[in-house]
């Protein structure tokens, strides 16, 4: 009887570590200002059925995809995110005409239908590229400047 009882308790304990998973978050490296890009979430539900999966900037959500919800996709909007809605869904969101505004972390979270509502989530940084097209007269194009400023105020 404790034999069949320790057997359903690690059987059990086995499938409530192996639920939902993210297997990655991609989207490229090499992001420049005023191109357009795909976020993409790989997950994998282990059996579960999905409950919704959110999308967040600097932990502000802008894309929310829940399939029992009408409309199942919402977009709320954010300074430098311009999601289309007609081409997103449960597994990437498309965004349109990057800028510098556009950069933050960015974090996909997926969450489980009742009744364990096991919620995941991974993130990765953006960072978006100016580009200065300086054309053919001076033989430059396409150039990309990267900088970060810091502000260090004086002590009083």
């Amino acid at each position: 009887m404790y034999q069949v009882q320790g057997l359903i308790l690690v059987l059990w304990c086995v499938s409530a570590i192996s639920g939902v998973q993210i297997m990655s978050l991609d989207f490229p490296d090499d992001i420049h200002s005023g191109s357009d890009l795909t976020l993409r979430c790989h997950y994998n539900l282990e059996g579960e059925s999905l409950y919704s999966v959110k999308w967040y900037r600097d932990d502000m959500e802008f894309f929310r995809f829940v399939p029992r919800d009408n409309p199942p996709k919402q977009f709320f909007p954010l300074e430098g995110i311009d999601v289309d809605v007609s081409l997103s869904d449960e597994r990437v969101v498309f965004m349109r005409g990057l800028k510098p505004s556009t950069e933050g972390l960015f974090r996909c979270e997926v969450s489980a239908d009742a009744p364990s509502f096991q919620t995941v989530s991974a993130q990765k940084t953006m960072i978006v590229k100016v580009n200065f097209n300086f054309g053919k007269d001076v033989g430059l194009k396409d150039i990309s400047i990267s900088f970060e400023i810091s502000y260090f105020p004086s002590a009083k």
